[in-house]
């Protein structure tokens, strides 16, 4: 059973133990009245209420006794700002970007090189310190101290640490948690953040496809990954790896990824699908439906071939208002 969890602009965190899928329709918008003049714009300071001026013609204002009141809707729709990486393989301390001003951070997975103990909890510190209210994490392929399940160990990690027990493991979920970071995995796949009036629906999973080198997470191209998102309305999907076919090339020009990441794409038609893995492929793209809708494709992996760091990727979604208290359909 899988866990979904919500998030309010202040910070606090509850947690439900159902599964939940949400439908796509939206909350009806609450109308506001505003007191404006005929002549002038919406007084947002006052609402409800009639109010009368009287303005000098010194001033060279036109003079009124009463203003007329305006029944005027209230702004359907805000913009969110989002900042994205991935892959940035235990190298967060060389990032030296001036970080933008953002509503929420997210890390599409490959917070470390080798998956230590070591490296995750120094990627956790970062994560904490970071400029953000909300901070949305998977894990990728290397994070093998996060799977509970893999066995890989590199010889190369004794330079990085020791390897997470399960009991260890935990305990680096729940410091997750404390730094006020949320962590996707498939046993809680999903998470709504209220920001700006919105709710942002996310849904993330760490998997990958079956290759030589680290496995964390990682599944045969047989095994559906993303079945049990059968339906309802995601904002922002998130994978490690990316969708077949876009944003997927390898160095020999192959595509290397998910079919089953872009059926789901495909069946939710969610406003972003962000994603990394494929160094090589960074870049963005967009996929335009039948009902005229669009999903925005964005692979923010960050490291290069020699060991360079690109840059951030920061984009904006426009989402429809919702009422919190209203329910969902």
């Amino acid at each position: 059973m899988t866990k979904r969890v919500r998030t309010h602009e202040s910070g606090s965190t509850l947690r439900s133990h159902r599964k939940l899928y949400i439908s796509g329709k939206s909350r009806a918008d609450t109308p506001k009245v505003f007191v404006c003049s005929s002549w002038g714009t919406p007084n947002m300071d006052q609402q409800n209420t009639h109010h009368s001026t009287n303005q000098s013609a010194e001033d060279g204002a036109i003079s009124s006794s009463t203003a007329s009141t305006v029944v005027v809707k209230a702004e359907p729709y805000s913009t969110i700002s989002v900042v994205a990486i991935s892959d940035s393989h235990s190298m967060h301390s060389a990032l030296q970007y001036d970080w933008p001003t953002a509503d929420i951070f997210v890390h599409a997975g490959d917070l470390t090189q080798y998956g230590t103990k070591e490296e995750l909890q120094s990627a956790i510190a970062w994560l904490g310190s970071l400029p953000f209210m909300h901070k949305i994490v998977i894990a990728g392929n290397h994070d093998i101290g996060l799977d509970k399940t893999c066995t890989y160990r590199s010889a190369l990690a004794r330079r990085a640490g020791t390897y997470a027990t399960p009991e260890q493991i935990d305990a680096l979920i729940a410091t997750m948690r404390q730094n006020n970071i949320v962590y996707l995995s498939p046993e809680e796949p999903s998470v709504e953040l209220f920001v700006r009036e919105c709710c942002v629906e996310i849904y993330g999973l760490p998997f990958s496809l079956l290759s030589i080198g680290p496995s964390a997470f990682m599944r045969p191209r047989t095994e559906d990954t993303w079945a049990q998102v059968g339906g309802g309305h995601y904002d922002i999907l998130l994978s490690h790896a990316p969708p077949r076919g876009h944003l997927d090339q390898n160095r020999r020009g192959d595509h290397v990824s998910c079919d089953h990441f872009f059926a789901a794409i495909e069946r939710l038609k969610p406003t972003v699908a962000l994603f990394g893995h494929i160094h090589e492929a960074r870049g963005s793209d967009t996929l335009t439906w039948a009902d005229g809708t669009t999903t925005a494709l964005y692979n923010v992996a960050i490291m290069n071939k020699d060991q360079t760091l690109s840059p951030l990727t920061k984009f904006d979604m426009t989402l429809r208002k919702h009422s919190m208290s209203a329910p969902r359909a």
